[in-house]
């Protein structure tokens, strides 16, 4: 992402916490938010605030945009990439999610991690099956309710028309504010290689600019 935004913006990237303390165990939707919004007051204590995420990081960037509003802080945009809100009544099929979240990571049906992270040691293992199934709750858990937060919407055209999809659209019940919906030409999990991120990249780099102190 840094060679499409300008100089004087600055990028910073959150890790999953039970990576690094899987002895936390899986974290709620609502605790990875306060975390992550901590964790980001730490760096910039004062928004105005850009934020942005991928599939369920596009979930829980919207979760801490509405905490730090909530809190009193001022957010510019979150943009989301592929990510979508769970249905007010719940996200049925808890195991079916589960596989293809796993799967997404790496992980075999048998909860077999891939071989990258087995490599790491049983610490890490742990940490990351907690992390994909925090993932999971998040990506079932209809999102908290805020106002004013404009979302950047880029949804993956290539992966074509999805009838249990939300459209991008119904992000503005959540947020509040303005919607902007950009399609581009992948699927969901090429989103962040290079052609699709140049695309987004020059969105982003338009939206933000260079003369904002936001993060």
């Amino acid at each position: 992402m840094l060679p499409h935004l300008d100089p004087d913006v600055p990028l910073y990237g959150l890790q999953a916490p039970s990576l690094a303390e899987p002895e936390g165990g899986v974290r709620e939707p609502a605790e990875l938010v306060r975390e992550y919004a901590r964790r980001i007051r730490e760096v910039q204590p004062a928004g105005p605030y850009r934020l942005l995420g991928w599939s369920v990081g596009g979930v829980l960037a919207h979760g801490v945009a509405a905490e730090l509003v909530e809190t009193g802080h001022a957010v510019e945009f979150v943009a989301l990439l592929d990510a979508y809100p769970a249905p007010e009544e719940g996200l049925p099929g808890w195991e079916e999610t589960h596989r293809h979240v796993a799967g997404s990571a790496g992980f075999a049906a048998d909860g077999t991690p891939p071989e990258q992270i087995a490599l790491l040691g049983e610490r890490v293992v742990e940490g990351a099956r907690s992390a994909v199934r925090s993932a999971v709750d998040a990506l079932r858990t209809p999102p908290a309710r805020t106002r004013g937060v404009d979302v950047l919407h880029f949804r993956a055209a290539a992966d074509g028309p999805d009838g249990a999809a939300p459209a991008p659209e119904s992000w503005r019940a959540y947020g509040g504010g303005h919607v902007a919906a950009f399609d581009v030409a992948c699927g969901h999990y090429e989103m962040l290689d290079p052609a699709p991120l140049a695309v987004i990249g020059a969105i982003l780099s338009d939206r933000a600019g260079g003369g904002g102190s936001g993060h």
